[in-house]
């Protein structure tokens, strides 16, 4: 009997220890799900990492369990669909137009989009630079034909002779038909993989890259840092220019409107579209700040890249709720009556409604960012422009004076009046390096540099005339 008991003995030790190994992994799976303890226990730190011989030892090395799962670095690779928030920027904010209709560009870029970084050798580029990039192109599709023909196993050994027969062949022989040689166009668009740098730390194509790009002009190099295309046309070889864009976003803008007001007002809708603009109104517009605010939750990869199906989900909701408040503002009628058609299916849960990979995505708001946004209060005054008289919104009477002063001085500077100006060189001289370096800014002081006052009063018209009179003189 006493044997029989020592050894079952071990067995409950052993059973409880394990039982009590259990909870502690249950309680730190729901503490940290994705630590270590929870995923392999206890036994981990005392056999496999660190070799500990007691329990005392391994819970004194309990931290290491706190620090994440050393991950890979994903390798960087080209995609078409993945888009930095600068590249968008880059075609909504180009640099040659001043005030941009921010609402009609991204619509264009949700609808035809995604935008890319190729640029036209003929549009883009200057004539000397144009040439560079044809060569480039040449040379690009010559190695995809050599690649092919070694994928598919054609032997390239007689390719040069045969380009010297071609090139010594005469195309106004008896038996030819032809008034010209066959000629293959290259590609007329140099895209990132050939000639930009997408990232500066990645290049792609690096003996292409710097043997052109180092080559280009500033202004070329700065087209191409600067500018971001849409591409459209036989196999996206067309850049549609800014004119283009500007038409189809009205083209668009008028269908929808039209078959809007059908359904509202009836017939009489083809006489109300004649009437009405087809930009935008101002209270719709967005800006910088609101693209951000619309791109926030959207999802984005290691290095800052967008899905542009995901901001394609975002944009094309965004522009159904600016319609509508578009359409409120024409028939008067609410906004709040204009039905969501991806809320008619009630089967579907408001988790594939938040869900931007699914079809039946949708935004809960029925009015534009525009109308909830609210702009910031500033809740400080910063040291670097205080508060003067002029920013009070109501001025006294003894106030008003004092105010249009500091509006007149504002850009004025300290004055001297020097008689003879040739004699007197050295007196301004000092007066000028006596004073401080010039300060920008609307509150720098009125003696940040100095100007000369003459004693003979005229304008800059009459100082020409002056000094042609004086020229015929002389030569007379």
């Amino acid at each position: 009997m006493e044997k029989n008991n020592r050894q079952q003995r071990p067995r409950e030790i052993t059973s409880i220890t394990q039982f009590y190994k259990r909870i502690i992994k249950i309680k730190k799976k729901k503490e940290q799900p994705q630590c270590l303890r929870s995923i392999y226990g206890k036994s981990l730190i005392k056999n496999e990492l660190h070799g500990s011989d007691n329990m005392i030892d391994a819970n004194k090395e309990r931290d290491i369990f706190k620090f994440p799962i050393p991950q890979k670095i994903p390798v960087f690779k080209f995609e078409k669909m993945k888009l930095t928030i600068e590249t968008i920027q880059k075609f909504i904010f180009p640099p040659n137009l001043e005030h941009v209709n921010i609402n009609e560009r991204l619509d264009i870029f949700a609808l035809y989009g995604p935008v890319l970084n190729h640029h036209s050798v003929d549009k883009c580029f200057c004539v000397q630079c144009s040439r560079l990039g044809k060569e480039l192109l040449d040379l690009v599709r010559q190695e995809k034909i050599f690649e092919q023909k070694q994928r598919l196993g054609i032997s390239t050994k007689n390719d040069e002779t045969i380009k010297r027969l071609e090139m010594s062949m005469s195309t106004s022989s008896k038996g030819s038909k032809m008034k010209s040689k066959i000629y293959v166009p290259a590609i007329r668009l140099l895209d990132e993989e050939v000639i930009y740098i997408y990232i500066n730390i990645y290049i792609l194509y690096k003996k292409n890259i710097q043997s052109i790009y180092n080559q280009l002009c500033d202004k070329c190099k700065l087209h191409c840092d600067c500018y971001a295309h849409l591409v459209g046309g036989r196999n996206c070889y067309h850049i549609l220019s800014d004119q283009e864009i500007q038409e189809l976003a009205k083209e668009i803008n008028r269908q929808e409107l039209l078959d809007l007001l059908i359904i509202e007002k009836g017939n009489a809708a083809n006489i109300m579209i004649e009437n009405i603009s087809l930009v935008e109104p101002e209270n719709l517009q967005s800006s910088r700040e609101l693209m951000k605010v619309l791109f926030k939750n959207a999802p984005t990869d290691y290095y800052d890249r967008y899905d542009f199906y995901d901001l394609q989900q975002l944009i094309l909701e965004d522009r159904r709720i600016r319609i509508n408040a578009w359409i409120s503002q024409i028939i008067g009628k609410p906004i709040d009556r204009f039905k969501n058609p991806k809320l008619v299916d009630k089967t579907i849960n408001n988790s594939q409604r938040q869900n931007l990979k699914s079809y039946n995505f949708t935004l809960n708001r029925n009015l534009p960012l525009k109308m909830i946004t609210k702009k910031e209060n500033i809740t400080y005054t910063p040291i670097e422009f205080p508060k003067t008289l002029i920013d009070k919104p109501k001025l006294q009477q003894n106030e008003e004076s004092f105010a249009l002063l500091q509006k007149l001085h504002r850009y004025t500077t300290q004055i001297l009046s020097v008689d003879n100006l040739n004699q007197n060189v050295s007196s301004y001289k000092i007066n000028v390096f006596m004073l401080r370096n010039y300060n920008e800014g609307r509150h720098g002081s009125w003696q940040n540099y100095c100007s000369l006052n003459k004693t003979r009063k005229g304008s800059y018209v009459k100082t020409l005339i002056q000094q042609k009179q004086d020229e015929r003189n002389r030569n007379l």
